[in-house]
């Protein structure tokens, strides 16, 4: 896992890279505070239905700890 910094991902969504960003909130967290484009994935079994092992895969929170978008890392 590597730590990208919010200032890194701006430039990489103004850059329009080709990526996958996962917001790791709840739903209504998502819906009310979502990147455009991110996904929400709230489930280990839609991760892998979602997600390719080959993708570039950015998890953001809404916090500046990591428990969340490291948990959600591992799956």
């Amino acid at each position: 896992m590597e730590l990208i910094s919010r200032e890194d991902l701006k430039e990489k969504l103004d850059r329009k890279d080709d990526f996958k960003l996962v917001m790791v909130l709840g739903d209504w967290q998502f819906r009310a505070m979502h990147i455009p484009g991110s996904l929400n994935i709230s489930l280990p079994e839609i991760a892998h239905e979602m997600l390719d092992l080959n993708d570039e895969i950015v998890t953001s929170d809404d916090s500046d700890s990591l428990p969340r978008t490291s948990l959600a890392w591992m799956v």
